[in-house]
């Protein structure tokens, strides 16, 4: 097995639900690479290009190809978490790998990608991170992942995929928007099992698909391209269960778990991990922070809330300009935020921003189908997406 000039560690199999079919790996093509679309943030470095944040897809279009392969690496703290993704190979989902078993050290692993296909016709293939950055850890530590090239059948070349949408949505949430647990059958945590065909055996946190979120049901309803900044249990300015980052922090950041230097800075991050915000501009923003902030049992900090939650929407509407649209989302897990909201929307218009507010509250009434875990299911993740592309797509004339 040939090594990329770059991959100078040992290769490792990675752990897939896809057959033994060994992959011959003769040719090697590095990232970054032009060829290579990415959609989410991501931060390309000289050796690949690194990301964490859910909903990233990476977009590949082979040709004379028979088989291919991803080398991918994990960088993982004390805290680190299991990533899992699925690959789509000419539209169709064919197979799913996570990163339980990957060295979390850097070295670089094998994901093959296909094998036995047509080598005389374009294949294109996508790959998709399903899971959140770090679930609901405290203290934040490296998890990321980093792509660092393809290998595949000899003679093989790597083509332009296809164009990215150009209708652009940002998304900002917490477990809601994640998709935590939304696997689940029976609602409830001691009986969760997997139902997707694709995924692995899971249990607990990682019952989690944002490929099944309302999030990702929007972006591919509207046919958008997207970026999602979304991790269970953190607020706007409190947390749920403990700790000092914050969405507000993860907002900022091009690699949600890279942390500042200061070890006593709990809110910021390495300069170069700073997410330029002039980089990408999105149509819509859609944010529903407030559910962990838990104002109804904390209205000292509901001042507080509403200040940080304004100037995150005017830093934003300030870099993104007068075009993008802002949809803050209110629900389904409380409502007690919903006022706030409608406070931050109304200064937010008074400012000149377009501020929208976007209904969440009543799906989890039973009507649109189980809850899991005291969170929407796929199936009431459906009916979310359903009423939010309506929603969006009105506002904006798609």
């Amino acid at each position: 097995m040939m090594c990329p000039p770059r991959v100078t560690k040992t290769l490792v199999l990675a752990v897939l639900c896809l057959s033994a079919t060994a992959i011959p790996t003769y040719n090697v093509i590095n990232a970054p690479n032009p060829n290579i679309l990415t959609s989410g943030r991501v931060k390309v470095l000289d050796n690949g290009i690194a990301f964490d944040h859910p909903g990233v897809r990476l977009y590949l279009k082979f040709a004379g190809a028979s088989g291919a392969s991803a080398i991918l690496s994990q960088v993982g703290g004390t805290g680190s978490q299991d990533n899992y993704f699925y690959i789509e190979v000419d539209g169709q989902q064919r197979s799913a790998f996570n990163t339980t078993l990957w060295p979390k050290d850097g070295t670089p692993v094998v994901v093959p990608l296909f094998a036995d296909l047509e080598k005389n016709i374009p294949h294109e293939v996508m790959i998709f991170k399903s899971t959140e950055a770090q679930w609901n850890d405290i203290v934040v530590s490296p998890n990321y992942v980093t792509f660092m090239g393809v290998n595949a059948t000899t003679g093989f070349e790597l083509l332009p995929p296809q164009a990215l949408p150009k209708k652009k949505i940002e998304f900002l949430g917490d477990s809601i928007t994640a998709g935590y647990c939304n696997l689940c059958k029976s609602g409830s945590e001691e009986e969760e099992e997997e139902s997707d065909s694709f995924a692995m055996d899971r249990s607990g946190d990682d019952l989690e698909s944002f490929q099944k979120s309302w999030a990702n049901v929007i972006c591919n309803t509207l046919d958008a391209q997207c970026h999602n900044c979304a991790w269970s249990g953190y607020g706007m300015v409190e947390n749920c269960c403990g700790g000092q980052t914050l969405a507000s922090d993860i907002w900022k950041r091009t690699l949600a778990t890279v942390v500042s230097p200061n070890a006593s800075d709990f809110h910021g991050t390495a300069k170069e991990n700073e997410w330029d915000f002039t980089s990408w501009t999105p149509d819509a923003v859609v944010i529903n922070l407030g559910t962990n902030d838990g104002l109804d049992r904390r209205p000292t900090i509901v001042s507080a809330y509403n200040a940080t939650y304004l100037a995150l929407v005017q830093a934003a509407a300030k870099s993104y300009g007068p075009n993008t649209h802002f949809f803050i989302a209110c629900g389904p897990m409380s409502t007690a935020y919903c006022e706030e909201i409608q406070w931050v929307i109304q200064e937010a218009s008074r400012a000149g921003i377009k501020a929208h507010f976007l209904d969440q509250r009543g799906f989890l009434d039973g009507h649109f189908g189980p809850a899991c875990c005291g969170h929407p299911s796929a199936e009431v993740d459906v009916a979310m997406a359903k009423n939010g592309s309506a929603f969006i797509a009105g506002i904006l004339g798609w």
